[in-house]
């Protein structure tokens, strides 16, 4: 009979200790290779994360220290080590990449494997292009030691900017086309696919994207914008939001400014009725314009009517170039607001006149007083109101032009709050800056999107400047159980401020030099109220409003018009209800039901409230949200914003358990 395993290992049978050092040795040169393997992973992805903590310390102390040659060099070193680490990593992790796309099954951690591969490639360009736009900046190197030179000079700066801008455009472009490539592989996996303490640095990291591609690409456009090639004459449009108009205000004034090699060669400011040459035959206006305003022609100051700032820049452009014969390559409008951030930015700014301190937040002071009658003479008054807008343009401008006294990042962040928060539009005729201009929300633009979509555009029709003193709220209601389509329930809420009290409400133009600026406050509102929806989008009635109206489509939406009268101390409700088309709702790839919804804010409003509220469709529930609701109850999702910016909202539907 033959003896089990344990009675030969027990006589010491030479085969079973054969076959047993066998295994072990076998295990240990399997222990050996996956050592070997894994430890150069390791170590590099111990030498990456260290590389990370260095550039994160970086930026937490001040990113504009970067600038300098010596606090740039630490940093292209840590990149270069990111960029060598995940090099080395992508080398080292290659035959794995086969595997990635089959581990969805993996708990947990499943979605994020499949996506491995496309997120080192995301971080590798990014890395690259980090390390070339930081080398690229060693162009400036000289401009830097110049400004801090007491012997130099704005000419010799500004000279001094193109040529680096100029010289670091080869690398620019190459820092761009990375950017563009991190964004492709950014674009190859969602949020969903990533472990939950990801989502949230990619999250940040998505709000960086589209800067730094844009800022890339704008340094490229840069010397043709700054007359490098040939002169580039823009206009200046200054928007007066008291007096609310379609793009940020009414038109107070107009300045026109030319540059060329980087130097502004002519700059000049003026009131925006001494534009107009009555000499040549005007055309009529746009309807609304001829019926609520009386106009029996059209002029500049109006000429921003459209909500699209594109489409009412090339109309300024074109009535500027009927009165004063001049063609343009542009137009820039600020309003007050914008004025504030970049006195702020600058402050104190000394007026060369008077010797008076402007600072952001005494501006709109100093307007209002500028606007004050000295004296009860009408026309001297007349000619001499808005002086203080060309007195502050040449205090801007002189403190510009000082490049030691300048705080270049905190104006940076001015420029930018006033591009996002809609109070800074900017409009040229090159397509290409255009383009840029499109893609990174600042070109006023009425937004190309699909699914959902609301544009509320107030107009101050009553030659006043009472909108300093009307408080406004927004609550968007959609219904999406209906079986006829989605139905939208808007309701528009105002509140006049003013404690005066007027017998009746008379629209006319008037100027009572005793009470002032003031004055003009406390006038009733004669509102012009436009509400921009998906196209196909049915108006079904409106409540509140004296007369109401749907008009043409305009930028591929559904317009819909109502006017109403507002006397100091009132409040009034105007509600819209109207049909949206079925295509604000669509199946996405995982065939669950989407509704998207875009809130366009309107230039030169401040933050105004937004409530939004959504009742699902039946036997529905949310799967996802993005951004999460404030308010979620049984059927219906709530949202409560302000208007500060643009506001989005997504929500993904699936069937209720």
């Amino acid at each position: 009979m033959p003896m089990s395993v344990n009675e030969a290992s027990a006589k010491g049978d030479p085969a079973i200790g054969y076959r047993r050092r066998y295994v072990l040795l076998a295990i240990l040169l399997l222990a050996l290779v996956i050592i070997a393997v894994l430890w150069p992973i390791g170590k590099r992805a111990l030498s990456l994360a260290r590389h990370l903590q260095g550039l994160q310390a970086a930026l937490d102390e001040d990113p504009l220290t970067l600038l300098a040659p010596e606090g740039r060099g630490m940093l292209i070193a840590d990149l270069e080590g990111v960029e060598s680490d995940l090099g080395a990593l992508q080398h080292y992790l290659a035959p794995a990449f086969v595997l990635t796309p089959h581990l969805g099954w993996v708990p947990y951690a499943g979605d994020t494997l499949k996506a491995l591969p496309d997120m080192l490639d995301m971080a590798q360009n990014l890395s690259t292009a980090g390390t070339t736009a930081l080398d690229a900046l060693s162009a400036f190197d000289s401009l830097m030691m110049a400004s801090s030179s007491t012997e130099s000079s704005h000419d010799d700066a500004t000279q001094k900017l193109l040529e680096a801008i100029i010289a670091a455009g080869p690398q620019l472009r190459t820092a761009a086309d990375e950017i563009e490539e991190a964004v492709a592989a950014r674009k190859r996996f969602s949020d969903a696919e990533l472990l939950f303490p990801l989502v949230s640095p990619f999250q940040r990291l998505d709000a960086y994207l589209p800067l730094l591609s844009a800022g890339m690409q704008a340094l490229q456009l840069a010397p043709d914008l700054m007359g490098a090639t040939n002169p580039r004459t823009y206009l200046l449009v200054a928007q007066n939001g008291d007096e609310l108009r379609a793009t940020g205000g009414f038109i107070s004034g107009i300045g026109l400014v030319t540059v060329q090699d980087g130097e502004i060669a002519e700059l000049s400011f003026q009131d925006s009725y001494a534009v107009e040459n009555w000499a040549h035959p005007h055309p009529d206006p746009p309807e609304p314009l001829r019926k609520h305003m009386l106009a029996d022609l059209w002029v500049t100051r109006d000429a921003n009517w459209w909500p699209d700032f594109p489409t009412s820049a090339r109309a300024i452009q074109e009535m500027y170039a009927l009165n004063q014969g001049m063609s343009t390559d542009g137009v820039i409008a600020v309003d007050i607001t914008a004025l504030e951030l970049i006195v702020g930015a600058l402050e104190p700014l000394v007026l060369e006149d008077s010797g008076e301190k402007i600072t952001g937040a005494n501006l709109r002071e100093k307007i209002y007083e500028f606007w004050a009658p000295s004296s009860s003479d009408e026309e001297n008054w007349w000619r001499q109101r808005k002086d203080f807008m060309p007195i502050l343009t040449a205090a801007v401008l002189a403190r510009i032009q000082d490049p030691r006294s300048l705080d270049a990042g905190k104006l940076a962040y001015a420029l930018k709050r006033g591009l996002d928060e809609k109070h800074i539009l900017l409009y040229f005729n090159d397509p290409s800056v255009q383009q840029l201009l499109t893609e990174t929300g600042w070109d006023g633009g009425v937004s190309t999107c699909t699914g959902d979509y609301l544009m509320v555009v107030d107009s101050n029709v009553g030659f006043n400047k009472v909108n300093a003193k009307i408080e406004q709220s927004i609550e968007y209601r959609i219904s999406l159980q209906e079986q006829e389509g989605p139905l939208a329930e808007l309701v528009l809420s105002y509140r006049h401020l003013s404690d005066v009290r007027l017998d009746e409400c008379v629209r006319e133009s008037r100027y009572d030099l005793d009470l002032g600026y003031q004055e003009m406050m406390d006038r009733c509102y004669w509102d012009y109220v436009r509400v921009y929806a998906p196209q196909g989008s049915s108006l079904l009635g409106v409540e509140g409003a004296n007369e109401y109206e749907a008009l043409a489509g305009e930028k591929g939406k559904a317009v819909f018009a109502a006017d109403f009268v507002l006397a100091p101390g009132e409040e009034r409700q105007i509600t819209f209800r109207y049909r949206l088309p079925g295509t604000v709702l669509a199946d996405d790839e995982s065939l669950d039901t989407c509704y998207r919804l875009l809130v366009q804010k309107q230039p030169g409003t401040i933050a105004i409230p937004l409530q939004v509220r959504i009742e699902l469709p039946p036997r529905t529930k949310v799967v996802d949200a993005d951004p999460q609701p404030t308010d979620l109850g049984p059927g219906t999702v709530g949202y409560t914003a302000s208007l500060q910016v643009d506001r989005s909202f997504q929500l993904t539907l699936g069937p209720a358990e």
